[in-house]
């Protein structure tokens, strides 16, 4: 027991053990009724663009290295959350499941090679190693996790996307860029959340309605465009065809 705590408490594992006491913590509170699922999905959304227009910005191809930019090219950019499919489901569901998953592989490998590791090499090389190898398996494995859980959330598991092209939705996140955006659209079964694109030319930010045009297969995000700017040209359309 005492070696279990101890791997617990002790770097690399004292990361997720933190993050796990507070995930527990919060799944407490809903549990007595305080919080919803999704009450603190509109509060990190700011903190996530921001760390996503960030992670973007330091992956930009150089126009010098003709290699990253036919890859860009070949292969275009997708989002950090719609890479892994992590906002299928409320943002406290996928940390969750990401920490616990983190949890797991950094205890587990304290426990069983603790000693030995330590007599290689110092504690901070090893497990700083152990600690970021455990970021991208956990990541895939709640990936993987969220996807016979998402029906649970969808709010409408009839609907395919196609048949969501032309709903009206409302904005998510802070803004909405090719790389970054999230918007509920409101179905028969209650409110379904979808990741969205739109030209940055648009400006189209937080609260804003609007439209999802089509569904991009290789992006799985839904284009948008503002429900004023098709308005005027619907009523161009109608004026002509009276005229």
């Amino acid at each position: 027991m005492t070696e279990f705590l101890l791997a617990a408490l002790t770097f690399p594992a004292i990361i997720f053990t933190v993050c796990l006491g507070i995930a527990l913590g919060y799944w407490s509170l809903v549990i007595v009724g305080l919080f919803g699922p999704e009450a603190l999905d509109g509060a990190v959304d700011g903190a996530l663009d921001g760390a996503l227009e960030g992670a973007a910005a330091l992956t930009v191809p150089s126009e010098d290295d003709p290699k990253s930019t036919a890859l860009a090219k070949a292969e275009p950019k997708r989002g950090f959350l719609a890479r892994y499919e992590l906002r299928r489901v409320p943002v406290t569901v996928s940390f969750s499941l990401f920490t616990l998953y983190g949890w797991i592989l950094t205890h587990v490998t304290s426990l069983a090679g603790a000693s030995t590791l330590d007599a290689l090499v110092s504690r901070w090389v090893w497990g700083s190693g152990v600690a970021f190898l455990a970021v991208f398996v956990a990541l895939r494995l709640t990936s993987w996790s969220i996807v016979p859980l998402a029906p649970f959330f969808s709010g409408s598991q009839s609907l395919t996307n196609d048949e969501l092209v032309g709903q009206i939705a409302e904005v998510q996140t802070i803004r909405v860029t090719r790389k970054v955006g999230q918007a509920s659209v409101m179905t028969k079964g209650g409110s379904l959340i979808v990741t969205v694109h739109a030209d940055e030319e648009l400006a189209i930010q937080k609260g804003e309605r609007v439209m999802l045009v089509s569904y991009d297969q290789g992006e799985r995000a839904f284009e948008i465009t503002r429900i004023d700017d098709m308005l005027p040209s619907a009523l161009t359309e109608g004026s002509d065809r009276a005229t």
